[in-house]
């Protein structure tokens, strides 16, 4: 029975929730995992409950550092493991009963690289299985790897019977090698504050030939105001056009092969428009002059080179590829029209 080490970054959390998130790991019913719940550098009770959780389970390690950041508390974990398998949680969410014995007998059948499952969404009255492919597969064909591959890069749908499984871009709702990861170097990045998990997955991604999808919600992500995914950060500018570069760096492929150079201006096209709301846009944001300072950054690099030569002919028709056309015109007056009008309509659907 091959182990499973699983990682948990820890700040600061609420204690609820981290008791909720521990007790749902080590209550699995599949018994060969070691916990490692990384303090890193809490200032609240987090580190004391993690060491009573250690007391009583032998499985479960604790290691505390000073205050570095998810993506250093992640790797921490990984230099610690000892699995064959490396699964990831966030100190938020929670898991289902069964989940490691449902992907590893899964495994047993097919030999994998990867393993990916769907997940709930959870809101504080709802709970939603999030948008994901609708068929559990396994394929080692290097035209779909590659497919599902382009797929991340764009990190956006385009074609009507893609595999579009949303999950691939976290890093909870995966199942990592371990000796993948060793052998490639596979670390997060923690010179970014968002995008880094992303990146992970894609750097992870380019050194696999075979993935298993489980279309069975298994994993619960919390859904609440104090998720990364719903903070605003003043560098969000900043951060994605260094990440956009940081992936023109690593996947050679984008100077060399259509299919990667097209894929990767779709995605700078994309995180183009999508600043707009999540920066220019944000109740938070400072910037004086949005349009004026969102046209000035497409002259930089490497936007203005990517919506230039952004070819999206074959994209299905939809709202998305509506507004990369209008950007490619230059025509973003109206794409802050639209971004306001989208805004005020989530603003009044979350009030109802």
């Amino acid at each position: 029975m091959e182990k499973i080490s699983v990682i948990v970054p820890i700040y600061n959390a609420e204690k609820k929730y981290l008791t909720e998130c521990v007790d749902s790991i080590i209550g699995q019913d599949y018994k060969n995992i070691e916990v490692i719940l990384v303090d890193d550098g809490s200032t609240n009770s987090s580190g004391e409950v993690c060491d009573g959780y250690a007391d009583k389970d032998e499985r479960i390690q604790v290691i505390h550092q000073k205050n570095q950041g998810v993506s250093v508390a992640r790797n921490t974990g990984i230099d610690q493991a000892t699995g064959e398998w490396i699964a990831f949680v966030d100190v938020d969410d929670w898991l289902e009963k069964n989940i490691f014995s449902e992907v590893m007998g899964q495994i047993k059948e097919k030999k994998t690289d990867l393993v990916v499952w769907n997940m709930y969404m959870n809101y504080s009255n709802v709970e939603k299985v999030a948008q994901n492919y609708k068929e559990t597969f396994y394929t080692d064909s290097k035209i779909e790897i590659e497919e599902i591959r382009l797929r991340l890069l764009r990190t956006i749908s385009i074609y009507n019977n893609e595999k579009n499984i949303t999950t691939i871009n976290y890093p909870f709702c995966h199942l990592y090698q371990k000796k993948i990861i060793q052998q490639w170097n596979v670390r997060f990045d923690s010179e970014f504050k968002q995008g880094e998990d992303k990146l992970f997955n894609y750097q992870y991604f380019t050194k696999i030939n075979s993935i298993l999808y489980i279309n069975k919600p298994l994993y619960h992500y919390r859904q609440h105001s104090l998720s990364v995914s719903h903070k605003f950060y003043k560098e969000h500018e900043e951060n994605t056009t260094r990440i956009l570069k940081k992936y023109y760096e690593i996947e050679p492929l984008i100077q060399s092969n259509k299919k990667y150079k097209d894929t990767y201006n779709i995605r700078t096209a994309y995180l183009a428009w999508w600043l707009i709301r999540k920066y220019y846009l944000h109740e938070n944001s400072t910037v004086k002059k949005p349009l004026k300072e969102f046209e000035n950054m497409l002259k930089s690099s490497p936007y203005s080179e990517s919506i230039k030569k952004l070819n999206v002919a074959d994209m299905k028709f939809s709202l998305t590829k509506i507004r990369l056309i209008l950007l490619k015109l230059h025509m973003n007056h109206l794409l802050f029209l639209d971004a306001k009008i989208e805004m005020k309509l989530r603003a009044k659907n979350k009030g109802e």
